[in-house]
């Protein structure tokens, strides 16, 4: 059941807390870590708000703006971190945004949930690449899937590591503005409804529509 990102990040950061496994592989940090974890947010919620975090709320929403428009050079990011830069392997240039855009985001809005195909479940973007190259930016995220179930979009995010501490609270909102953006794109006429031609006296076809937006609820299912 899906709540409020603050209330998830705390009762996950008390779960690993009290039940994490400490990793002999990674001798040098020895995290504590939780195997096959499911985290769900609903994503009209996806701030966290707890003070003692002191999360960056710039750097935020920059970050996610920057991931979905495909950028990646570090000076389009690097004024909202001291640190982001660290991790471009030439100090210039980010995989990541490239990533999520040019690799699959395209062909998976193309494919995604919407008033024609409501049931579809090939809207996937796939992140991961097999055999990946030596590099900084290395991605933390493997697939992400969109369905609609009931008029409620739901995204599905496979992440292969993810840091509870630093990385979760902005992964959750990346990943609810993705949705946003994919639910806008699922309103849009598709082309083969554009390309159909009312005839002459016939009434304007009905097709089914989602729901208002204030009704529309997003949720997101991370797995950990």
């Amino acid at each position: 059941m899906s709540t409020t990102m603050d209330q998830a990040w705390f009762d996950l950061l008390m779960e690993v807390i009290d039940r994490g496994e400490r990793s002999a592989a990674r001798a040098a940090c020895q995290p504590a870590s939780l195997l096959s974890h499911t985290l769900a947010v609903h994503m009209s919620y996806p701030v966290l708000t707890i003070a003692r975090r002191q999360l960056g709320y710039r750097f935020m929403c920059a970050e996610a703006a920057w991931i979905l428009s495909g950028d990646k050079p570090c000076r389009a990011i690097a004024p909202y971190s001291k640190t982001i830069s660290q991790f471009s392997d030439d100090g210039v240039t980010f995989l990541r945004g490239l990533r999520a855009k040019d690799q699959g985001s395209a062909r998976a809005c193309d494919r995604a949930p919407s008033p024609v195909n409501p049931d579809t479940r090939q809207a996937v973007i796939n992140i991961w690449r097999e055999d990946p190259p030596h590099t900084k930016d290395m991605p933390c995220t493997i697939s992400c899937q969109f369905m609609i179930r009931e008029d409620l979009l739901h995204c599905f995010v496979t992440m292969r590591s993810s840091d509870v501490w630093l990385g979760v609270p902005y992964d959750v909102f990346n990943f609810s503005m993705l949705s946003g953006y994919v639910l806008i794109r699922a309103r849009e006429p598709r082309p083969s409804a554009r390309r159909s031609v009312q005839r002459r006296g016939e009434p304007p076809p009905i097709r089914p529509q989602l729901r208002r937006s204030k009704s529309v609820r997003v949720r997101l299912v991370a797995r950990l």
